[in-house]
């Protein structure tokens, strides 16, 4: 006679499975990003100023080109076109991230100094900007939902991992910059 697995052994194996590792299936804001960077033909990591950072700054360099700060020119401090190892790195990066989104917004001031760029057929067709202050991400995107709440880490992890710290002295660096 051969024995029946009862409803309880199979539940019990099944919550096992899942306490081994097992990860949750990527929702669509995962989906729509990892899409998106798999169809571009180049993908660029750019880490630049913010206009807060010239407000910050003790050169006072907006007040005295008597500038609007927001029309103030970015600085690209360095960019790096992802080769196709780092882009599959990101495509899973994307993928692996957990999709629980609360939904909650940053009460901080958006601060932006890393982006990503996505280009097909020579043009930038869209980017995302990252703003690892606050945790927050900006995207124009098609599906119109939230980041999950993870995806600010994986992506930290991401950036740290091609050598871009998603941590600098900003102000220090827009100094130096403005005073060349």
């Amino acid at each position: 006679m051969t024995p029946v697995l009862s409803w309880k052994k199979l539940a019990l194996g099944c919550l096992l499975m899942l306490a081994a590792g097992c990860k949750p299936s990527p929702g669509p804001y995962q989906t729509a990003f990892a899409s998106l960077v798999a169809r571009a033909y180049r993908v660029v990591l750019v880490e630049h100023s913010h206009w807060y950072d010239d407000l910050y700054s003790d050169v006072g360099y907006w007040s005295q080109h008597d500038a609007e700060l927001s029309a103030l020119p970015e600085i690209v401090y360095r960019s790096l076109e992802l080769n196709t190892q780092q882009k599959q790195q990101l495509i899973g990066t994307v993928a692996s991230t957990d999709p629980k989104s609360s939904g909650i917004a940053s009460a901080c001031t958006f601060e932006a100094h890393h982006r990503l760029e996505f280009y097909i057929a020579g043009k930038r067709v869209n980017q995302v900007e990252i703003c690892f202050q606050c945790g927050d991400i900006q995207w124009q995107s098609a599906i119109g939902e939230a980041e999950p709440d993870a995806m600010i880490k994986s992506l930290d992890n991401f950036v740290n991992s091609v050598g871009f710290p998603p941590k600098r002295d900003w102000v220090k660096l827009v100094e130096t910059a403005r005073s060349k």
